[in-house]
């Protein structure tokens, strides 16, 4: 009776293969990960970037706005009639390019819109005061908000069950 006594290392194998598939798997779902959390950071910080330099256009545009504002002001007696100065406000304003002033309901509306990207820019309204009761505001901030400018798209590739019909795979 001749038995052999070698080193069985079967079972240990298969446990050492399925430990490194386990592994493997793990470290590239890892990288994949974060590779992806890498991707949606950078377009975050890149998104962030261009709204706080379209906030710095706006206001340097607000800026040239009030001084322009000022300057009127300063010229403008302080029994004249609300509809002229937002008359000589429009008149100076209109060479601003991208400015509109409008009147509604006796009051003048200032707006304008930076450009953040190709579908969203921050829209600037306000509404200046008059007679200027204090030196330091000259006008009401009615909106500073971002908004989209590209017409939304539906996506329909996507086949969504209705409930009417029998679902099909």
């Amino acid at each position: 009776m001749n038995k052999n006594h070698g080193i069985n290392i079967g079972g240990s194998s298969i446990l050492m293969i399925f430990v490194l598939l386990c592994l493997v798997t793990f470290s590239v779902l890892s990288y994949v990960s974060a590779n992806a959390d890498y991707k949606l950071t950078k377009k975050a910080a890149q998104s962030v970037t261009r709204y706080y330099e379209a906030d710095a256009q706006a206001e340097t545009r607000l800026a040239l706005i009030d001084e322009t504002l000022k300057k009127i002001a300063d010229q403008t007696p302080k029994d004249t009639e609300p509809a002229a100065y937002y008359q000589k406000v429009s008149d100076a304003l209109f060479e601003m390019d991208g400015v509109s002033a409008v009147v509604q309901d006796d009051q003048l509306t200032i707006q304008y819109q930076v450009e953040i990207d190709d579908h969203r820019a921050l829209q600037v309204s306000l509404q200046p005061l008059f007679p200027i009761e204090s030196p330091e505001k000259r006008y009401v901030l009615t909106a500073w908000q971002v908004i989209q400018t590209a017409e939304w798209e539906s996506d329909d590739l996507i086949s969504v069950w209705d409930g009417e019909e029998p679902f099909e795979l």
